[in-house]
Formats: C-alpha cells, sequence, structure tokens
C-alpha cells in the first residue's frame, strides 16, 4: 500500500518532468502571475527534492 507521503511525491516528480506549457499570442498579468507563481513552486519542490536525496545520499 503506497501511502500518502509517496504518493505526493511522486506527483511532484511527475509534474517537474512535465513538458513546460507554451502559449501562443497574450498572456495576461493574472496568467502571468499564476505561471510566475507555479514556476517558483515548483523551484522549491525541486530543492525539497534534492535534499532529500542528498540526505539519503549522506551527502
Amino acid at each position: 500500500m503506497v501511502n500518502v507521503s509517496s504518493r505526493k511525491l511522486m506527483t511532484r516528480l511527475r509534474r517537474m518532468v512535465a513538458p513546460e506549457t507554451s502559449f501562443s499570442g497574450e498572456v495576461d498579468g493574472a496568467t502571468l502571475y499564476r505561471l510566475t507563481a507555479d514556476h517558483i513552486f515548483l523551484l522549491q519542490a525541486r530543492i525539497q527534492l534534492l535534499r532529500r536525496i542528498s540526505s539519503v545520499c549522506g551527502l
């Protein structure tokens, strides 16, 4: 049985490796703000994942 934290980690990993979303045309301010917030969230998730990996590996 997969626990909740494992599922969350797999969801984050899937989001991290998902292809970038490309937009054609103009992007309004709200969309740009949301995309920036999403990008910051993904960067934080990557940093957290790297910290977990390095702690497991003893680095």
